[in-house]
């Protein structure tokens, strides 16, 4: 049933991007976007402005949405959301000076989406993806904060993101959104979106369910995310799906309050729990919902009897993981946690790095939850590989590949060291490999890059 990706455009690739565009918020030169001198200082009017295949590059700052898919300003403020165009790159994590991507940091240079958009006046969606995105849009290295909506309407779920296209989420950071009903960081409905090592702090769905997620009718994974501090009035905190497929690698859920982190309500769907960290802070169930979907685990650090599916989880253990601050929110595995090198050689394998940038394999096997322990000390990967930036991974057909020089020639390895394939450009299809894990080796002007990606 997995369609998550389906199809990116080669239109992508950094080899034929139409432009790049800069945007800050403040700019004393002409605002056209051409340089950080002169760039953008509204970031809706930067993306309206842009074509399938440009790059945005946006300042740490605060950026309030401003114009609606036909460039008019809403009268009514809590009507106004930043909203995506397909086969735009959006990314955050600059300070405002970067001359190449390798400069970027996107874990603690976040630029924010704020949701107050006057005081006490809160945008209902801070974020709108329309239904006809495709996952050709990208969003990268953004806090999205303080959607808020009191309406008791469906229609005003999603006070982070309503989310009803299809797109690929990086680095970004959900928190103290506030809905009436359900999914208050993010209400998808028939999507088939990634997420990789995000976070939902302090999200609140003050009646009903889904404190940080509502998935329906969709197809979604998740990779090294962290859920924390999150609210529902009734049923997950974390996370509720209806009729969803979902795919959970390497999540740390703590301090989630009031009903079950993850709940479904549907009689079908495909649920996926690998590797997943759940503390004890629900008299609730921490997972719980019908009997009807397929539901999986494998691995976890759970509390015994502490999920409705408990017997399908065999591979989990019950000892608590020691985080190395949890009073600051530093949930990474403290020296000698449970959860460190203990996933199970059956469990599926992660290709991305872990919540904080860093390797995603260290030691003798996989680690528990969103963090991988690093030793004595962790810092972020710093390595070329980072230089290089697969979309979409995994992949089903096409792969496009962003860099911060120009590429020249890229080669793919199988895990038996055969080359399967080689190619003089960032896009190219990879229809014809079988599935499996695969390694690029990318020569640019700047020198030699390695990545990873998994063909499905």
């Amino acid at each position: 049933m997995r369609k998550l990706l389906l199809l990116f455009l080669a239109c992508f690739a950094v080899a034929t991007l139409d432009a790049q565009i800069y945007v800050a918020q403040v700019s004393g030169g002409q605002q056209n976007g051409s340089s950080w001198a002169d760039a953008y200082i509204d970031l809706q009017i930067a993306i309206d402005a842009a074509n399938a295949g440009d790059t945005i590059w946006v300042a740490k700052g605060s950026y309030k949405p401003s114009i609606d898919t036909l460039g008019n300003t809403p009268a009514m403020p809590e009507n106004r959301s930043f909203w995506l165009k397909n086969g735009v790159v959006v990314l955050g994590g600059f300070t405002g000076n970067e001359t190449a991507l390798s400069q970027r940091d996107p874990f603690s240079q976040k630029a924010t989406l704020e949701g107050e958009v006057a005081p006490g006046q809160f945008a209902e969606h801070v974020l709108y993806v329309y239904n006809n995105i495709d996952n050709t849009a990208i969003l990268d290295g953004f806090i999205i904060q303080n959607g808020k909506s009191v309406s008791t309407s469906t229609s005003k779920n999603g006070a982070g993101m309503l989310l009803r296209g299809d797109a690929g989420f990086y680095n970004l950071h959900f928190r103290n959104n506030e809905c009436f009903n359900s999914g208050a960081a993010i209400y998808a409905e028939n999507t088939s979106s990634i997420f990789v090592r995000c976070r939902f702090t302090g999200n609140t769905a003050v009646t009903f369910d889904g404190g940080s997620c509502d998935f329906v009718y969709s197809d979604v994974a998740m990779y090294n995310c962290v859920y924390d501090s999150n609210h529902a009035g009734r049923f997950g905190c974390g996370m509720v799906t209806i009729e969803t497929d979902l795919l959970v690698q390497n999540g740390t859920f703590v301090a989630n309050t009031a009903g079950n982190n993850i709940f479904q309500f549907s009689t079908s769907g495909n649920i996926s729990l690998n590797n997943c960290i759940f503390t004890s802070d629900n008299v609730a169930p921490n997972v719980a919902g019908n009997s009807g979907p397929t539901v999986t685990f494998r691995d976890g650090l759970i509390p015994p009897n502490n999920n409705s599916w408990g017997i399908l989880c065999n591979t989990c253990i019950i000892v608590p993981p020691t985080f190395t601050n949890a009073s600051t929110g530093d949930y990474s595995l403290a020296m000698g946690s449970s959860g460190i090198d203990e996933a199970l050689i059956t469990t599926p394998s992660n290709d991305y790095d872990d919540y904080a940038g860093n390797p995603r394999l260290i030691g003798t096997s996989m680690d528990m939850g969103a963090f991988e322990y690093q030793g004595s000390v962790a810092v972020a990967q710093s390595t070329p590989e980072q230089e290089i930036t697969v979309y979409p991974n995994p992949a089903t057909s096409n792969l496009a590949l962003l860099a911060s020089a120009l590429i020249e020639k890229v080669e793919i390895y199988n895990l038996a060291g055969q080359l399967m394939q080689i190619e003089n450009s960032g896009s190219f299809s990879v229809t014809q490999l079988p599935a499996g894990l695969y390694f690029l080796q990318v020569t640019t002007t700047d020198g030699l890059n390695t990545a990873r990606f998994i063909k499905e």
